[in-house]
């Protein structure tokens, strides 16, 4: 192409940055200490005990994992849980530009054009689900709010005097 319609075709620049992540370890707690000693203490709570596996068949935000595989331990004893056994939501997120440098009304000057989008695929980045077993059902193991890092998608677009 040339021209008019050349200028304006040619010469575009296309970036992306990606970024997935696993989740971060996490691990079910009493809301007190039950054991009676500090021996296994996280942040003021102990651990309870494990029936089962905690893995289900269909993770979602009404119930990440399967609460039904933990129950309080009896007074005065350790819980059986292991620590750091479960997995909190995964992260996605693209960001992408495009940008053009156009010639300026100055040999050693351009105009750049950009157009970003942050968040492409608007990808909610979920938050933990309730860890604390007492909490009982409708709570415990249910994610109610996204990640304090979650931006929606967004979009940005620049003119830029280059020289």
């Amino acid at each position: 192409m040339s021209g008019v319609g050349g200028r304006l075709a040619k010469g575009w620049q296309l970036n992306t940055l990606t970024a997935w992540q696993t989740g971060n370890p996490m691990t079910v707690v009493n809301s007190s200490v039950i054991a009676g000693t500090l021996i296994g203490v996280t942040n003021g709570h102990d651990r309870p005990n494990q029936t089962g596996s905690a893995k289900p068949n269909n993770p979602s935000k009404n119930g990440w994992f399967n609460t039904s595989a933990f129950v309080q331990q009896s007074a005065n004893t350790l819980g059986d849980e292991r620590r750091n056994q479960l997995f909190a939501p995964h992260y996605a997120n693209v960001d992408l530009s495009l940008l053009k440098d156009f010639p300026a009304f100055h040999d050693k000057a351009h105009v750049q054009f950009r157009a970003e989008c942050f968040n492409l695929a608007n990808h909610p980045a979920l938050g933990n689900p309730d860890l604390t077993l007492q909490d009982g059902p409708g709570v415990f193991g249910v994610i109610t709010s996204t990640s304090a890092f979650y931006k929606p998608r967004e979009f940005q677009f620049a003119l830029k005097l280059l020289f």
